[in-house]
């Protein structure tokens, strides 16, 4: 642990000052005068040319450069007051103390962390954890639900909560969007995105119409981000296990559609107790058959192969 105090004690106290000393828990960490100035702070080489980048194109300001500085040498003199508070251990410690296995990694991964609001990518202010309380009635207004672990920017919760209320992607309910996430079985989860992000992505891409470039930004993907092939997988993996379960004609048995036939309908169409009354919708469906725009809309083509409305008289499809 000395050894570990020492490596952090370079990164922000002076040299001169280190020489006069045989142990870390010697340095007066209240002297400001001992420490190097925030500029100076040892971070990496990496880490150093990463910043001077992102100030020099601009991404990240002067104030923001120094912010970056502050929250390292912050960490690091609350590093060297824990050590000098918690040892050296005595022997009641180390002979109760716990070991943890350092390389079993099985169950640890690095992730990039983004704000759950906004989608900014934030490298030198703090996430907030959003709370459980804050999960609950984000769930039960707005019918969204938020990972619990999720992070988000501290203005998002603290002076604006209803930024995170306002979001609403796909119009489902909770137990809508699992079922409907967890249909995409020939779908894996990777590092790139996971099952329920593409459900969103898709689901709001039905919801919406939006070109692929306004989604990309909506959900802070890469441009060149394929959502297209994207769509395409999700259509394929809900037409062999979603559909067939829900929106098929093989999902329901004839004898409970029956049941939905009205007495009314029965009456105007003079259908007896076993004929099924079906409406079909093609509305919507375009047709390249005429060139009358009005005939075009209303107009079902089964050589355009677009989606036909079939559903029960109480709507059911």
């Amino acid at each position: 642990m000395e050894s570990l105090g020492k490596k952090l004690a370079k990164r922000i106290i002076l040299p001169n000052k280190l020489k006069n000393i045989s142990s870390v828990l010697e340095i007066d960490l209240e002297d400001s005068n001992n420490y190097i100035d925030t500029q100076d702070i040892y971070l990496g080489v990496l880490t150093k040319q990463k910043l001077r980048q992102l100030f020099e194109t601009g991404d990240i300001s002067q104030e923001q450069y120094k912010e970056f500085h502050d929250a390292a040498h912050y960490f690091f003199k609350s590093s060297l007051k824990y050590i000098k508070h918690k040892f050296p251990l005595n022997d009641d410690i180390i002979v109760n103390a716990g070991w943890v296995d350092v390389l079993d990694r099985e169950n640890s991964k690095w992730e990039q962390v983004h704000c759950l609001v906004c989608g900014k990518k934030n490298l030198y202010k703090k996430f907030r954890n959003i709370s459980n309380e804050v999960i609950v009635d984000v769930y039960i207004e707005k019918n969204l639900l938020i990972s619990p672990g999720s992070r988000c920017c501290s203005i998002h919760l603290y002076q604006s909560s209803k930024s995170i209320n306002q979001i609403k992607i796909t119009g489902f309910t909770r137990e809508q969007f699992i079922e409907i996430s967890e249909s995409l079985d020939i779908m894996r989860n990777s590092i790139q995105r996971s099952k329920t992000q593409v459900s969103a992505i898709y689901l709001f891409w039905v919801k919406t119409g939006l070109d692929q470039l306004t989604i990309s930004m909506f959900f802070n993907l890469d441009p060149e981000f394929d959502i297209s092939r994207l769509v395409q997988q999700v259509r394929e993996s809900l037409t062999i296990n979603f559909v067939p379960n829900n929106l098929s004609v093989n999902h329901i048995q004839r004898n409970k559609l029956l049941k939905n036939n009205s007495l009314i309908a029965k009456e105007i169409f003079e259908t007896s107790d076993d004929q099924l009354i079906l409406i079909a919708d093609g509305t919507y469906c375009y047709c390249q058959k005429s060139r009358n725009n009005v005939f075009q809309r209303k107009t079902y083509s089964v050589q355009k192969k677009e989606t036909l409305g079939i559903a029960i008289r109480d709507m059911y499809f």
